[in-house]
């Protein structure tokens, strides 16, 4: 069957022939896909796992990104692109309490989960990994180090019978870190093109790429030798310390990293106050470096006002290394100096180009930059907004953002400052002028802004760097890694060509007619308006339903019978709709209120856990001897002690446990007569 052909498939989606191509190459095989930001990776997903879920009909998918607006975009282009009923759709994130998401996870007739991997990550044990037949990961370029994706993609590997990941970035940064993606997802297949492939390039506009320097004021100098001078200062206390073995010449920012990475380390293993003490001194100094590094950045890349903002920042903070640093008698001359200081000339010049352009969407490193930058555009004329993340109940709500982009989509809005929540994902429209503030040093992150603008007509990008600063690192950093990236793939490639992993594939259960009609019969728009409203409510409330049923049984039949069997209520429950997830719950709940008692698989109400409780605890029990003629048992209790039972008067355990050698625990009270330990066994908690 032609990719293109499949049922569940709605008409009008526009596949280009690299992406059919791309999503006809991965099926069956863990692949990563590579594709620039804006040239379709969704579709590719949504061709790849329409197979999936048709051929399947009783198994799901999941569908992962790092971010809830990303993870609701997704959940968006499926519902527009497939003719599933929003029935089978599952929207999981971190706002939903563990008891819902357990409850969602659980729910059989769900097909395609959407979550954060945090989420999932949290909710490992309750996640059907067993029943999901693809995996996508999208932004994978995080799939590294101790990234949820990681924790994800391992767990997922060592359960399902048939996995498959398909893996999604615009770039995966270095070759380092392209291996390590390859390894921890099992990828088998990379499919990777750029806007220079023959079967890209008719879909894609050229992108005219504009570097810029830009010369600093003079009296900028003044403040950069005075925190220079700080910083040597205290590099030649690190040096003497014996931190530091190379020439001044040599030395670089990341050095200080190092040196704070190696002393934390030091630290941590340390168990002697003493030791630690004198390892905290060299540690100050080198925070004391890389804060008066970050001040030069800001100072030469950003501007004197980014800078004053900073240092309000650090004056308010009393931590002695701060106080260091606000103490110095050059560091009272900087502020004078700053005070006084111009304006950055990148501002007068982002101006100058967003007046030249109709729709413009600028990048920058800092939140105070995009706030600066959005009022100086205000000031003359221009509609702009900020997009920023939101970090410690500062910055910009996830509904707010949606506003914003929606508002920049329809041109109420036609220039947007943006700071990295802006680069990964977030479906921005196509734009006349992207804008980096600064130079990034990062492979991916240049990518995903570049991919901005060129999609449907012809771009423009404007890169400006600040002479004498650290932008003119970061520019030739960038395009280094550019140039290794691409031979680092096709060599992976070559690697990856005799791999195949040993899989088995379930045996196939398409979807039938009727499943696909109720799918189609349902308007994309009126299931989206659902899905990330209404739907939300109506889950709620029937988990809140299914709980409040579990109560009201397992109280009903403590109260008549005074003691059950777990697993027998367990089972009634099941038999009768109640989710396993609103019976944990149930019982969570009434264990919180004291309404119930568990003792192993036994559930006692409330009146009979306290007449049990009151005659003992719990005991490990092993019947050493039997003596019916003499009317007792010897029994060891907890592998410490001998004590008498007489029959059958305190014995209230089953019969069948009056065995020599039978252990079990059961509650038990100990007593004493003429010097001798005696016992009564009561309810028996576990059979061993």
């Amino acid at each position: 069957m032609n990719i293109l052909e499949n049922p569940l498939l709605r008409g009008g989606i526009e596949a280009r022939d690299y992406q059919v191509r791309i999503a006809s190459n991965i099926l069956y095989k863990n692949s990563l896909v590579i594709l620039p930001t804006g040239l379709g990776k969704t579709i590719i997903s949504i061709l790849a796992a329409s197979q999936y879920l048709y051929k399947y009909g009783d198994k799901a998918i999941l569908i992962m990104a790092p971010t809830k607006p990303l993870v609701q975009q997704h959940l968006i282009s499926f519902i527009r692109h497939l003719k599933i009923h929003p029935d089978r759709y599952a929207l999981i994130t971190g706002e939903l309490k563990p008891e819902l998401r357990s409850y969602i996870w659980m729910k059989e007739d769900i097909r395609i989960f959407f979550a954060t991997p945090e989420t999932v990550r949290n909710d490992l044990k309750y996640v059907p990994l067993e029943k999901i037949i693809l995996m996508i990961f999208d932004e994978c370029h995080r799939a590294v180090k101790n990234y949820a994706y990681v924790r994800v993609a391992d767990e997922y590997l060592r359960r399902c019978r048939y996995p498959h990941i398909l893996g999604l970035t615009a770039t995966p940064g270095d070759e380092k870190r392209l291996r390590e993606i390859i390894k921890n997802l099992a990828i088998e297949r990379v499919e990777a093109r750029d806007e220079e492939d023959p079967d890209v390039k008719p879909y894609v506009k050229p992108v005219k790429m504009v570097w810029r320097t830009i010369f600093l004021p003079e009296k900028y100098y003044r403040a950069v030798e005075l925190i220079k001078g700080m910083i040597n200062d205290r590099v030649s206390r690190l040096r003497g310390m014996g931190y530091l073995k190379k020439p001044d010449e040599y030395i670089m920012r990341r050095d200080f990293v190092r040196i704070a990475e190696w002393l934390g380390e030091e630290i941590e293993a340390t168990m002697l106050d003493e030791e630690r003490y004198e390892l905290l001194k060299p540690l100050a100094v080198d925070a004391q470096v890389l804060i008066l590094y970050h001040m030069l950045e800001v100072l030469t890349s950003q501007g004197s006002r980014q800078l004053r903002l900073f240092m309000d920042r650090l004056e308010s903070d009393l931590r002695r290394s701060r106080i260091e640093i606000t103490s110095d008698p050059r560091y009272l001359s900087l502020v004078k100096i700053v005070n006084k200081l111009p304006d950055h000339p990148k501002v007068d010049e982002v101006v100058r180009e967003v007046m030249r352009y109709g729709r413009c969407l600028v990048f920058t490193n800092f939140t105070d930059t995009a706030r600066h930058l959005a009022g100086k555009l205000r000031d003359r004329g221009v509609n702009a907004e900020i997009f920023i993340g939101r970090s410690r109940g500062r910055g910009m709500s996830q509904r707010l953002q949606r506003e914003t982009l929606e508002r920049f989509r329809s041109g109420e809005i036609n220039c947007l400052i943006a700071t990295s929540i802006g680069e990964e994902g977030i479906d921005i429209p196509d734009v006349d002028l992207v804008v980096f503030y600064e130079p990034v040093p990062s492979a991916i992150r240049f990518i995903q802004r570049r991919g901005r603008t060129g999609r449907t007509r012809f771009g423009r990008v404007l890169i400006l760097a600040a002479r004498d600063s650290f932008d003119m690192i970061y520019m030739r950093s960038a395009e280094r890694r550019l140039g290794r990236l691409k031979e680092a793939i096709k060599r992976a490639n070559k690697e990856l060509v005799s791999r195949r992993l040993e899989r088995a594939l379930p045996q196939m259960s398409p979807m039938s007619d009727e499943e696909i009609r109720a799918g189609e019969a349902v308007k994309p728009e009126e299931a989206v308006e659902e899905l990330l409203g209404e739907r939300s409510r109506i889950i709620r409330k029937r988990f809140d339903k299914e709980v409040r049923e579990a109560i009201q049984h397992i109280i009903r039949e403590t109260s008549s019978r005074g003691k059950i069997d777990l697993s027998e209520v367990e089972e009634e429950l099941k038999d009768v709709g109640i989710s396993e997830s609103a019976v944990k719950n149930a019982f969570s709940k009434l264990l919180e209120e004291e309404q119930i008692k568990i003792a192993g698989p036994k559930i006692y109400s409330k009146g009979k856990a306290r007449e049990v409780l009151k005659r003992g605890k719990a005991r490990l029990i092993e019947v050493v001897k039997v003596d019916y003629r003499g009317g007792k048992a010897i029994v060891n209790i907890d592998d410490k002690w001998h004590a008498i039972v007489w029959l059958p008067a305190e014995w209230s355990a089953p019969k069948h446990l009056l065995k020599k050698g039978r252990y079990f625990k059961a509650i038990t009270k100990l007593y004493h007569v003429n010097g001798k330990l005696h016992a009564r066994i009561y309810d028996v908690v576990e059979e061993l």
